[in-house]
């Protein structure tokens, strides 16, 4: 029993590996440098969330061309054998239509039947039902869209992610450098006896801790660039890297603008309002359910058996039908998608209260972002001239090690804080540009 359940065991695991293989090896590689659009095209066209929406939209399409096949003409062959004393009277199954009825004559026989219908009339349900399967796919292709929005927003957030680790191992390189030089300077002046020994010590650590530091940022940028090739769908052995700026645009639009704007052209706006079209073309196709259905239907059958003489009959006329009493199914399926109809339109409601918060919040986190950068950008100018003041009292013997050590450190933190204060205005400027559904086509948005 024990070796069964390992044997199976082991299957699965190599029936796990192999699945994760063949994905793998579906994926196309990339190498190179990439820009911002460059990944986010790739991601566009190969992340396997959007291939997902894409196939659901198409799925709903075909519902559409489902619901359109109960208004077309329909025509069903069903054979009939059976022996026995009995008069019994048979039915086709129900997942075939038109469904078949026949009565045998009471012993052996064989019942051959052909039946068209043609729904000539239904109370506007048949309609009604279409309509519904056109919004739910209208709601799809916008469910799709939105994937596309979020998948390209969070790959920009991504590569934004890369390109600030990028800018801080190229900070904390040159911090290791400018300590290099400190302890080669130092090791010789404290030869000479310029400075104490104990100076070249505390440079020696400085450095190192730089060294560390650099080591961290170099596994921060490949990290970011992992969960980058991720968000884009490549190949995991892709070789990547990034290139641009970490600096973003202007938004020329005011707020109302921008509300005007996202409430016009989100996705999710615009699949809730489709979802709640859908409901109320539901809710009137179950109110034609009071309503008469009319068909025109084709009925031929031959049938044979043992003390009868063959015959073949055929009929062809018009079924009306009218429900009388249902014991209330008709009334609670009418209130029960009065009801749904009802949480959709406040689904709606609240998708769009979200969504202006959305831009709310993106338009705030960009003007902080902006007022940290002109903070960020002052205070850098302030360190670089400190450090070179310091640089210069240093070398001249004017000054301790502590206070050139201490100007480095604040001039390094000074790079640190501006490009981090850089990448918060970019992302929040990619995130306000996703609040308004734009982040695609930013024309008509960026300031000139």
């Amino acid at each position: 029993m024990r070796f069964g359940a390992f044997t199976l065991f082991l299957i699965s695991v190599f029936s796990s590996a192999g699945l994760c293989q063949g994905v793998l090896s579906g994926r196309p590689r990339w190498d190179g440098v990439l820009t911002l659009e460059e990944a986010v095209q790739i991601a566009l066209k190969e992340s396997p969330f959007i291939r997902g929406a894409e196939a659901e939209w198409r799925a709903a399409q075909q519902r559409i061309f489902t619901a359109l096949a109960e208004r077309k003409f329909q025509s069903s062959l069903s054979v009939f054998s059976g022996t026995g004393r009995a008069t019994p009277i048979l039915s086709s199954p129900e997942s075939v239509t038109p469904i078949h009825w026949t009565s045998g004559p009471g012993r052996s026989f064989s019942t051959v039947m052909v039946a068209g219908m043609w729904t000539l009339y239904s109370g506007r349900r048949l309609e009604s039902l279409v309509d519904q399967a056109r919004l739910l796919e209208k709601a799809s292709q916008a469910d799709k869209e939105a994937v596309r929005l979020r998948v390209a927003l969070e790959t920009r957030l991504a590569f934004r992610k890369a390109l600030l680790a990028h800018e801080l191992v190229t900070v904390a390189e040159a911090h290791l450098r400018a300590l290099e030089e400190l302890v080669r300077v130092d090791r010789e002046r404290a030869q000479v006896g310029k400075i104490p020994e104990f100076w070249v010590l505390r440079s020696e650590a400085e450095m190192a801790t730089a060294q560390q530091g650099l080591v961290s940022a170099k596994k921060d940028l490949e990290i970011a660039l992992i969960n980058l090739k991720a968000l884009m769908g490549v190949h995991p052995d892709s070789s990547v890297s990034v290139k641009g700026d970490l600096a973003s645009e202007k938004i020329s639009l005011s707020r109302s603008q921008l509300l005007e704007l996202a409430l016009r052209e989100r996705p999710e706006v615009l699949a809730a309002s489709f979802r709640f079209q859908s409901h109320l073309k539901a809710l009137s196709a179950a109110k034609a359910l009071y309503r008469p259905q009319i068909s025109l239907m084709v009925v031929t059958e031959r049938m044979w058996g043992s003390g009868t003489v063959p015959s073949t009959n055929a009929f062809i006329g018009l079924v009306a039908a009218v429900p009388i009493s249902d014991g209330g199914r008709r009334k609670s399926l009418i209130k029960e998608q009065e009801l749904v109809s009802e949480k959709a339109r406040y689904e709606q409601d609240q998708i769009i209260l979200t969504v202006v918060a959305e831009v709310d919040a993106a338009l705030r986190e960009l003007e902080a972002a902006a007022q940290n950068v002109t903070t960020a950008q002052t205070a850098l100018k302030a360190a670089e001239k400190e450090f070179r003041v310091a640089t210069v009292r240093y070398e001249a013997g004017r000054s301790i090690l502590v206070e050139y050590l201490d100007s480095l450190s604040s001039y390094v933190r000074a790079q640190t804080n501006l490009a981090v204060a850089l990448y918060e205005q970019a992302t929040a400027f990619d995130r306000l540009l996703k609040a308004t559904g734009r982040l695609a086509d930013a024309r008509g948005i960026l300031s000139r």
